[in-house]
């Protein structure tokens, strides 16, 4: 078999060495917002397929951003900048855009695993200082979730 890459060049791992790695830099005042927003502009706006989750569609960095300046705006109105915020949400690009939107408002987002039971994730909220938890209806009305929302 030949090989299209030279020796020195590193591999990713999970493309079983398929594809050459890409060179990282990273800058400690980039925030994943930016970092966001520089992906939309290397791979463009609307090239579809950026994104996947367990719905149909299929996302471009576009409309990631989109989901991330509209779900942060309205995290921003119910949390204080700083606030170490609890999100207990299912594996789809809204979480993804609530994680982004917070960190770009200010707010520490501060992921739940609710397979933790009750006890633990109080446990991870008062070690996180978590005073506000986001979280949709829906993933609370799944029979695999036993968290009920009190008032």
């Amino acid at each position: 078999m030949s090989d299209s890459f030279s020796n020195n060049e590193p591999r990713s791992v999970t493309q079983g060495g398929a594809w050459p790695a890409r060179p990282f830099s990273y800058d400690a005042k980039d925030t994943l917002f930016t970092a966001l927003v520089a992906a939309m502009r290397r791979f463009g706006r609307h090239t579809p397929g950026q994104w996947e989750d367990m719905k149909p569609a299929k996302y471009s960095y576009g409309d990631l951003v989109k989901i991330t300046l509209a779900l942060g705006r309205l995290a921003a109105k119910v949390t204080e900048p700083g606030e170490h915020v609890g999100v207990l949400m299912p594996n789809m690009a809204a979480t993804v855009g609530l994680l982004i939107g917070l960190s770009a408002h200010g707010r520490v987002p501060c992921m739940l695993n609710y397979t933790a039971g009750t006890d633990g994730m109080q446990n991870a909220c008062h070690a996180a200082g978590i005073k506000t938890i986001i979280t949709s209806r829906e993933f609370l009305k799944k029979p695999t979730s036993k968290i009920r929302p009190s008032v």
